[in-house]
């Protein structure tokens, strides 16, 4: 049978890991997903930069396919579609083909791309797609790395901890119910009046003061009892001495008995 102690360091054990793993998840894809934006944001801002600029030095969009979408990682096909004024994809996505049109629900997450106040195109963020499989390795990647390691070992140190809090939580707790157990036994085996100590004034420590209670009434009671049986001895002692006396009178023919 497991102990008290086990049982509670354990329950403590469990509540600690599933807060911690909750906690590690929760900053995970919490982590991840303001990254992404932030780094989508910030792509999209350098595109449009770049864009802006490519229209300005050619005068229009012919060839546009053969530039590449740059992000600071590197080349990659990034998750953001070029369309011009006619809203026709001129650089797609795997959501988004070449010479498709886009509508106007989607135009709302779109960012503007404007050459001398004219806005000639438009960009925008396919959120149906992400990075194009075989994307480079990038300073973001590793980044988000850095961080999943760091909240894999924070995880792994708030359970370390909970679990030597359980332990000394659990042992705490479990003290004074030992002290009991074998405060009981003591009684059991004749031991009246054992006390145990009152560290806490909680319920535990009103159990304790209720134990020591109940012990000294119990030798109370059991001295009473002695002491009662003790005069009844006596009482019971003296008229019966009386008698035996009076028997081996009579025995020695010192008195007669009346017919």
């Amino acid at each position: 049978m497991r102990s008290l102690t086990l049982k509670l360091t354990l329950a403590f054990l469990f509540v600690g890991l599933i807060g911690a793993l909750l906690v590690a998840v929760f900053v995970g894809v919490r982590t991840q997903r303001e990254f992404d934006q932030f780094i989508t944001d910030r792509y999209q801002q350098d595109m449009v930069q770049e864009l802006e600029s490519y229209y300005s030095q050619n005068g229009g969009w012919d060839n546009i396919s053969a530039i590449a979408m740059r992000t600071p990682g590197g080349f990659v096909r990034a998750p953001v579609a070029l369309v011009d004024t006619n809203q026709a994809v001129l650089l797609g996505t795997r959501h988004y083909r070449v010479g498709q049109t886009v509508s106007d629900a989607d135009l709302r997450r779109s960012l503007p791309i404007e050459v001398d106040g004219q806005v000639v195109g438009r960009l925008v963020l396919d959120l149906a797609s992400g990075p194009e499989p075989g994307t480079p390795y990038s300073p973001e990647t590793a980044f988000l790395e850095r961080v999943n390691q760091a909240i894999v070992f924070g995880a792994l140190g708030a359970t370390i901890i909970a679990l030597a809090l359980g332990i000394l939580l659990a042992r705490a707790i479990s003290r004074p119910v030992k002290e009991l157990t074998e405060a009981t036994q003591r009684v059991s085996r004749g031991d009246l009046g054992h006390q145990v100590p009152v560290r806490t004034e909680d319920e535990l420590g009103q159990l304790a003061a209720s134990f020591n209670q109940m012990s000294i009434d119990l030798a109370t009671s059991n001295q009473l009892r002695r002491q009662m049986t003790a005069d009844v001895a006596h009482e019971l002692r003296t008229p019966l001495s009386v008698i035996l006396g009076y028997t081996e009178a009579l025995a020695d023919g010192k008195l007669q008995g009346k017919p």
